[in-house]
């Protein structure tokens, strides 16, 4: 069986406005992808209650320790991505995060008040930008 045989029956099934139907919902699911998983990011900013220690860049593999509220936490970045390790925590939540690597994506222990925040290049600016607008409305 060729690939013909199921594009002519999908002709003779369709007229000219389902495929523009079809079109546009395939176009609106690939939009909706890339806003939901967002564009890769190019530093990852570690905050320690909510002041800046240090930005990772995520082009290059490194780790660095932040002394967080229950003890030490480990940030590591690998292959344009970041995560971050706790070993004292709870539940563990921001561990269980795992590798993060778009623009706007977070990693946090909220008991050790660690949080680690994926920025955007210039491609995504704005999109990190506190001031910047969600939606305008009229």
């Amino acid at each position: 069986m060729t690939l013909t045989a199921p594009l002519s029956l999908l002709r003779r099934a369709s007229n000219g406005a389902d495929r523009l139907v079809a079109l546009a919902t395939l176009a609106g699911i690939g939009v909706s992808a890339h806003l939901l998983w967002g564009a890769p990011g190019a530093e990852a900013a570690v905050y320690r209650d909510n002041h800046l220690v240090a930005t990772l860049p995520l082009d290059r593999d490194a780790a660095l320790e932040v002394a967080g509220r229950l003890g030490p936490v480990r940030i590591e970045t690998h292959g344009g991505q970041a995560r971050l390790l706790e070993h004292r925590s709870a539940r563990m939540i921001g561990t269980r995060t795992g590798w993060i690597g778009s623009s706007g994506r977070v990693a946090v222990c909220v008991p050790c008040g660690v949080l680690v925040k994926i920025t955007g290049n210039a491609a995504t600016r704005g999109a990190d930008d506190p001031n910047a607008f969600d939606a305008i409305a009229q």
